[in-house]
């Protein structure tokens, strides 16, 4: 494939997706997707841009990615091979997360240098259960409160509550959605049945639609 190649393909892409100059660092070619994660209206405003660039106002939410994604096009770049990282996970500009594969490919010239390095994720946020996701929340946030607000909010449901859940309590609709029977819920997290129909009655007077709720999150 040939930096040309790219211009038609990238910005059809569902997940976000890019090319960047090897020299420069420089985005050359993107999508509207990756420009989405850092609040931009259009995939051009990220062209010209780098990654230090957007490690300005994006170091809060992802750490230390810029570091991570250095290693990695260096060894691209010294070994001429794709390189593949499986479940990644950082936070976009929103606050909400953002699990993904992401693939980093070598782009060779007419003269087969590499010229550019082709980066394309796979989301998967809509892959991974409930309650797998709301745990990676907790490990991006150091209060458990904010962690719960993001979860709720990226999923919609926000509005539903009047009151917010606590950690608890959401741990046990996350399971009931998975499992049905409260019996079955208290067995997996190892709670009496009492503590599920208490925390679930909580849920209930905290939630002015807990019906919606869960269809949502099933």
């Amino acid at each position: 494939m040939y930096v040309a190649d790219m211009e038609e393909l990238i910005p059809q892409l569902d997940s976000p997706a890019h090319l960047k100059d090897v020299k420069t660092g420089k985005y050359i070619i993107t999508n509207q997707s990756h420009a989405k994660i850092y609040g931009l209206s259009s995939s051009s405003e990220l062209l010209g841009m780098t990654i230090h660039d957007l490690d300005c106002f994006m170091h809060k939410y992802w750490g230390n990615n810029v570091d991570e994604m250095n290693k990695i096009e260096s060894s691209i770049i010294n070994s001429g091979s794709s390189v593949r990282k499986n479940a990644r996970s950082w936070l976009n500009i929103d606050g909400h997360l953002w699990v993904h594969n992401v693939i980093k490919t070598p782009i060779r010239n007419n003269l087969g240098k590499i010229s550019a390095i082709l980066t394309i994720t796979d989301t998967l946020n809509t892959q991974l259960p409930r309650h797998e996701i709301f745990n990676i929340y907790l490990s991006h946030y150091k209060s458990s409160q904010i962690a719960i607000i993001k979860f709720l909010e990226q999923h919609n449901i926000l509005r539903y509550f009047v009151q917010l859940p606590t950690k608890a309590e959401l741990n046990i609709l996350l399971t009931k959605i998975k499992l049905t029977h409260n019996k079955l819920v208290a067995q997996n997290l190892y709670i009496s049945l009492k503590t599920v129909e208490t925390h679930m009655t909580h849920l209930y007077q905290k939630s002015s639609d807990l019906k919606t709720v869960i269809e949502l999150l099933s």
